[in-house]
């Protein structure tokens, strides 16, 4: 029987591997919480993307109770944590009807923090579709909550389905009482526990088996070349398989794993295993599976290809392309003697216009249809209308991850590319820049998604190759910029990386460029928490800028406040202070003493001198920075405010209210007058003064500028914010050091409900609102309400992880106390038993905690 061109793909057995799919169908049997993770590795075309696929087909078709999927990192959007969990999360949930709520909602609180102008749309946002959590608060609420994130979904989620309440009652509200408050970094990072904790949820009650592939895991490298922060760029995939003992992991990539080299733990975890070429036994075997019958051809295919399945694979194309199009028996002298040849007598047996074709295509990464006809017209290679699909007959040509999308073998693509002559080469990859570039023209802060996070990587990767230096870098300078300012670090981080490789490759032309880029990638890195390589760069950047300028520069003393503040950030005030007053000195030597640039450096050195209890010192600063900001901009200027009030706030640190008070009035009146009557720093100030005037008993005018402030704060960001919360709990502090408790318990009511709409029932400030509002009602005598408010506080000490024993044991005595002072004896027995089960749940029977409430309780009745 003939085999044709087109599906001789479909006959090639898999051969050989029998050990590694053995060892996987024992990894598949291991019953234990202790982590598996299997590793193959080898050379590039060795076949373990091939026994990956094989392993996959094999539980697809023969293990149908295994839970399975891939990421396959060869796609760079995959290599972004986020993007990897969300198509994980979304293969998992299509076809096995896994939820994943906390991811969902993790996910979704990032993508509003760093889309922060951007409303949600279903057009916008794939998970306001389909029957996850989040299409379910959609439907429920209309909108997908920013503000009062946790009593919205709480609400929502009691009109949603059963899996989901329950889901919320048992750990979804604990999960995610604060997760809103934290900064997108922060979030971020909390992501792959959140997507693990959903997973583990679903083993826990299905008791199903399931496996992760990561293939192409060399890929997370790609552009990197030097060893530091090597182990960073798989630290979220460590984090991720961490929290998932139970799930067994496969790793495919070019080299062992080195996670051994941070904890010696790993090795007890990974099983690594070398993937080598075929032996002559399984060569054979391979080549008569793919219907190969004569023994010399298949001798002289095994010797030059010696084994690696990329080259046979091409030689049996080489076979069928004889065959089929030139209508003839292959010989053996039609095939290759050595690896380098295998490829030119496989290009010998096809057309013309094929060869171009797969040579223009050979330069992308990877191609649609819409791609592909672009090519083919621009670069005129004479390929007709017939479907791209019928390149995938050859072997080095398969499906991408994304449907529509198809790939080239790298080894193949770089063959084909270096037969490009060096004109030709550097069009195709300069039109490619140009088609993904197009689509980041209107790009800015608000719009980019995952297509732009992967437009900019292709864009980056074209234009490397096919730009003039001088043009690269001045394009990569503004879209870096409008990706750091977006706030997408993972996908702008490592083309940032890789930028600087390419800058100090141009000798030292660029130093300066170098070190501003390292200053950039410094603050990328202390966002995600890369603290020592955050310094590390700074340092070199200022040794740069030294060797570039000298020492007393401008630039140079940007770079030492950098540094300092990066070590204030820290709490590292010994070394941000030396630090500060160099930067300082080089400052006055360059600007002069009375320049207002130098201002900010003053007031810094200040701050520290504070922390340190250094008054004096941080006085005299403050003065001067005055002093210079009246002298140069005149007395009624906003920054000359910001003196005033700096100077203030020490003032009241170190007990000189008085003195305090009258500086605030001048901020005051300066900003009142140079900025507005309803500005933000307006009512900073007259919070300020407010809590000087309830400090030294001037509780008349404290509630006069505190309600002025209120007034502001809600105007600007209405009613239900956090500053006018915050207003108003000042307020209510003043009304009860006054001795009004009445006006306190009102106030401290609206600031309760604020702040459980902000910070959810469970937040540190919610709950000291709750215990002044229990505390007071039973003051003022009213039982019934304080009633009322201790239990809720009760619920949610017992509720919380962290919770103070004292104010717990503090609650408990108060409010049974309030059930003897209503005479309520049946109350006060079922309070009692309540009380010692949840005592026993939380601490254990013989806790102090426990002993000391019960022994308490048994006294009262």
């Amino acid at each position: 029987m003939t085999v044709s061109g087109l599906d001789k793909k479909s006959i090639r057995k898999f051969t050989d591997r029998e050990i590694f799919i053995k060892t996987f169908y024992d990894a598949l049997k291991y019953q234990s919480d202790k982590h598996k993770i299997i590793v193959f590795y080898g050379v590039g075309g060795i076949g373990k993307t091939s026994l990956r696929k094989e392993l996959s087909r094999q539980i697809e078709n023969e293990l149908k109770e295994i839970i399975w999927s891939t990421i396959d990192l060869d796609i760079p959007a995959y290599r972004d944590q986020e993007t990897a969990l969300f198509i994980l999360r979304n293969t998992l949930s299509q076809k096995y009807k896994i939820h994943f709520p906390s991811f969902d909602l993790a996910y979704t609180l990032y993508w509003q923090k760093i889309h922060p102008q951007t409303p949600m749309t279903k057009d916008n946002f794939p998970l306001f579709s389909g029957t996850g959590v989040v299409a379910g608060i959609f439907r429920a609420l209309g909108e997908m909550p920013y503000i009062g994130v946790i009593p919205k979904l709480s609400k929502a989620i009691k009109v949603s389905g059963n899996v989901f309440r329950e889901w919320w009652k048992k750990r979804g509200e604990e999960e995610l009482t604060m997760l809103h408050t934290l900064e997108a970094k922060d979030i971020l990072d909390r992501m792959p526990m959140f997507w693990a904790s959903d997973i583990n949820e679903f083993i826990e009650k299905k008791n199903r088996k399931i496996v992760i592939f990561l293939d192409t895991f060399e890929a997370l490298w790609e552009n990197m070349r030097t060893e530091g922060g090597f182990f960073l760029r798989d630290d979220w995939i460590r984090e991720m398989i961490s929290h998932l003992p139970k799930v067994l992991w496969v790793i495919c990539g070019r080299e062992k794993l080195r996670w051994g080299e941070l904890e010696d733990d790993w090795d007890n975890y990974l099983e690594q295993y070398l993937i080598g070429g075929f032996s002559n036994e399984d060569s054979h075997k391979f080549l008569i599976g793919c219907g190969i019958e004569k023994e010399e051809i298949r001798n002289i295919i095994i010797s030059s290809s010696r084994g690696v399945p990329h080259f046979m694979d091409l030689a049996v194309d080489t076979y069928y392309e004889i065959k089929n199009n030139l209508r003839r028996s292959p010989v053996k002298t039609d095939f290759a003697k050595t690896q380098q040849n295998v490829m030119a007598r496989f290009l010998r047996y096809l057309e013309q216009t094929e060869i171009d074709t797969l040579k223009v295509i050979s330069c992308s990464r990877m191609w649609n249809q819409e791609i592909f006809d672009l090519l083919v017209k621009e670069f005129r290679t004479g390929y007709g209308a017939t479907p791209i699909s019928n390149l995938s007959r050859f072997s080095f040509i398969t499906e991408g991850t994304i449907t529509g999308t198809w790939t080239m073998h790298e080894l193949m693509s770089d063959s084909l590319q270096a037969m490009l002559e060096e004109n030709s080469f550097r069009q195709i990859h300069k039109f490619l820049f140009g088609y993904y570039n197009v689509k980041l023209k209107e790009v800015d802060v608000k719009n980019i998604n995952d297509e732009l996070k992967k437009a900019v990587n292709e864009a980056y990767y074209h234009g490397k190759i096919s730009l003039g230096f001088e043009e690269l870098k001045a394009w990569f300078n503004h879209i870096s910029r409008i990706f750091e300012r977006a706030g997408i670090w993972k996908t702008i981080t490592p083309l940032i990386e890789d930028f600087i490789i390419l800058l100090k490759g141009e000798g030292s032309k660029y130093l300066k460029e170098i070190s501003d880029y390292n200053i950039l990638l410094s603050n990328l890195y202390e966002i995600q928490g890369k603290i020592d390589e955050s310094l590390l760069l700074l340092e070199e950047s200022l040794k740069i800028r030294r060797d570039l300028f000298g020492e007393e520069h401008h630039d140079v003393s940007k770079v030492i406040n950098n540094m300092a503040v990066h070590y204030a950030k820290q709490g590292k005030y010994e070394e941000a202070g030396p630090l500060f007053k160099k930067a300082l000195e080089i400052s006055k030597k360059i600007l002069g003493d009375n320049h207002p640039e130098i201002c900010n450096a003053m007031n810094n050195l200040a701050i520290v001198y504070s922390f340190e209890k250094n008054y004096e010192m941080s006085e005299s600063l403050y003065k001067i920075a005055l002093s210079i900001r009246e002298e140069n901009y005149g007395k009624e200027h906003p920054d000359v405010a910001a003196s005033l009030n700096n100077l203030a706030i020490l003032y009241e640190e170190t007990g000189r209210f008085s003195d305090a008070a009258d500086l605030y009035g001048k901020a005051l009146y300066v900003w009142e007058k140079s900025l507005g009557p309803e500005h933000m720093n307006t009512a900073i100030a007259m919070n300020n003064l407010a809590n000087v005037y309830t400090k030294i008993e001037r509780y008349d005018e404290a509630e006069e500028f505190y309600k002025k402030a209120s007034f502001i704060y809600e105007k600007i960001f209405g009613d239900k914010c956090l500053e006018y919360g915050y207003s108003l709990n000042n307020l209510a502090a003043m009304y009860n050091k006054k001795g009004d408790v009445k006006s306190s318990l009102e106030t401290y009511i609206s600031v309760k409900e604020i702040f459980t709409e902000n910070l959810g029932s469970s937040g540190s400030d919610t709950i000291n609102a709750l215990k002044n509002i229990a505390e007071l009602s039973y003051l003022n005598k009213d039982y019934s309400l304080s009633e009322h408010y201790y239990t809720e506080l009760l619920e949610i000490y017992y509720k919380s992880r962290k919770t103070d024993n004292q104010e717990l044991i503090n609650a408990t005595i108060n409010l049974a106390d309030i059930y003897l002072l209503q005479g309520k004896q049946k109350e006060i027995k079922l309070f009692k038993e309540k009380t010692g089960k949840n005592l026993v749940k939380k601490f254990g029977v013989n806790h102090p905690t426990t002993v000391l409430l019960e022994k308490h309780l048994v006294k009262l009745i």
